[in-house]
């Protein structure tokens, strides 16, 4: 079966993830839609004047950064001691969750943010303990500000943050200026240049004045509603795990993992503040969903944990095609 493949600690076996993200990205080849991307930052912007919005290009970017994003969680899981075994399963399910729709095949500017936000939050979850950090801090705060210039909400990232250096090294003025100082340098470069092509204007629009709003939902129709439904049904099950989660661990993991339980929340706020919220925005909540569920199945019997990824699998994929049968 799929999952016991990934069930192993040799991260070269995650390779592999490429054959699985192309199972899961056939769809937006044989399905058409009228997808746009909204809320984008000025370099997603750059990005979509050269390979378009729904290109054979694009969808090989999308793939490409999805399964960036799965190395970087499954590195993150390993490396920090997350997981109760260790396994590529942390990956599967982002990939998975992130699949859960057509919209969210698409190239979104999420897709490149988040890799951003998985090196922030690497950073800081390696300065547990540690003295000399002034390096990780500017460079939490250095991928949090590029991260927010592909979605522009993703600068709310900086107060997560501030909230994981809480659990983890306590309060310093000091760390959070130098996150801060990381961000705005990212910011000082963009400007500068807008600056000197006199384009200005446009940097503040798409970054700031027109990007946030408050729940600003797109026209969706009723399977909108029913990926919504599920997802955050999804949500409240590993909210609930909670418990299990951090049970029998080190104080290390169990902070780690409360770290990543605000980053759950904190992705809830991001998409909520967001101008012309739609589908694809869901994506901001993978990283912490793939975590966790991989996290939760990598605890349980291999072959219950089969049939649960098979019977999630057959739905993302039902769901997936669903346009080709259902109206």
């Amino acid at each position: 079966m799929i999952l016991s493949i990934f069930r192993t600690n040799q991260q070269f076996t995650g390779i592999l993830l490429i054959f699985y993200i192309a199972l899961l990205h056939v769809s937006p080849f044989l399905i058409s839609d009228n997808w746009e991307p909204s809320s984008i930052g000025i370099w997603a912007s750059w990005i979509y004047s050269f390979v378009g919005e729904q290109e054979l290009w694009s969808q090989m970017i999308a793939g490409f950064c999805l399964l960036i994003q799965a190395f970087l969680i499954i590195r993150i899981d390993i490396q920090h001691k997350l997981s109760q075994e260790t396994t590529l399963f942390t990956g599967v399910f982002l990939i998975l969750g992130s699949s859960l729709a057509l919209p969210l095949l698409r190239l979104s500017p999420i897709y490149f943010s988040n890799i951003f936000l998985l090196l922030a939050i690497n950073e800081i979850l390696l300065t547990y303990r540690k003295t000399d950090v002034e390096g990780k801090l500017v460079n939490a705060g250095f991928f949090i500000g590029i991260a927010s210039l592909f979605s522009p909400t993703y600068l709310i990232y900086i107060f997560w943050i501030f909230i994981a250096l809480n659990l983890l090294r306590g309060f310093s003025f000091k760390e959070r200026a130098m996150v801060i100082a990381g961000s705005f340098s990212v910011y000082l470069m963009t400007w500068t240049w807008f600056f000197w092509n006199k384009d200005l204007g446009r940097l503040l629009s798409v970054q700031f004045w027109d990007a946030y709003s408050f729940w600003n939902f797109q026209a969706g129709n009723i399977y909108t509603y029913i990926h919504l439904g599920l997802m955050m049904a999804i949500v409240l099950l590993l909210v609930l795990w909670r418990g299990q989660m951090v049970s029998k661990k080190v104080m290390q993991a169990q902070r780690k993992i409360d770290i990543f339980y605000w980053g759950l929340l904190f992705s809830l706020i991001v998409v909520l503040v967001q101008a012309e919220i739609q589908e694809d925005h869901l994506l901001a909540i993978m990283p912490f969903v793939g975590l966790f569920m991989g996290m939760q199945l990598g605890r349980i019997k291999p072959n219950i944990a089969e049939l649960l990824h098979f019977l999630m699998l057959a739905l993302v994929l039902f769901l997936q095609f669903r346009p080709l049968f259902l109206p």
